[in-house]
């Protein structure tokens, strides 16, 4: 079993991403030299595992996209896999406008390119406030932003947050700090590096 870090990527863990493409070099490997060998790349899967006991990466997973597989559909994909003539194949639900949203090398990536909609350049709702607004009232509107975006994350009510507060003292761990990211840099259309960010 792979993963399809491998093919996205996975910001902050390329030992992990770096583990699995091992794995499909070994399943091609173990082929080039005629012995079975397969690999699977496996998405988010839901009910079973760790995805299914952490909240925290289940929410960040699905806002980069990677959208939770049923148990049950997972397993019962694997007599298909273990019959491919192929010994590469990946398995997820996989929201391809996220991906290009959330990362932007994925369209240099020619193993993705042809998977992720040539988006139009549509402005978000923020985006089309900010155009309007003079350049003074920015700061306030993406504050506004800003609250809205850890309520979310938080599952809070924006007003019980202060903004005098760093966000690494309103309970935001590593994923929830790259879920706010996302959720933000989509809507202003801007990326900003983590360290920035927090």
């Amino acid at each position: 079993f792979s993963s399809m870090a491998q093919l996205l990527g996975s910001p902050g863990q390329g030992n992990y991403t770096a583990a699995n493409a091992f794995l499909n070099g070994y399943a091609t490997y173990r082929r080039s030299h005629q012995k079975a060998g397969s690999a699977v790349a496996w998405g988010a899967i839901s009910g079973s595992g760790f995805v299914a006991r952490s909240e925290a990466m289940a929410n960040y997973l699905d806002s980069v996209g990677m959208k939770p597989l049923l148990d049950t559909d997972a397993a019962a994909s694997l007599s298909y896999m273990l019959r491919a003539q192929t010994e590469n194949l990946a398995f997820g639900n996989i929201d391809w406008n996220a991906v290009a949203r959330t990362n932007s090398r994925a369209a240099q990536n020619p193993r993705l390119s042809a998977l992720l909609d040539q988006r139009g350049g549509g402005n978000s709702r923020i985006q089309a406030e900010l155009a309007a607004a003079p350049r003074e009232e920015w700061e306030k509107i993406l504050a506004a932003l800003i609250s809205r975006e850890v309520g979310r994350v938080l599952k809070v009510e924006p007003s019980t947050l202060s903004e005098n507060r760093k966000l690494s003292e309103l309970g935001l761990d590593s994923l929830s700090s790259f879920e706010l990211k996302n959720r933000i840099e989509a809507q202003v259309n801007v990326d900003i590096p983590v360290a920035k960010f927090l």
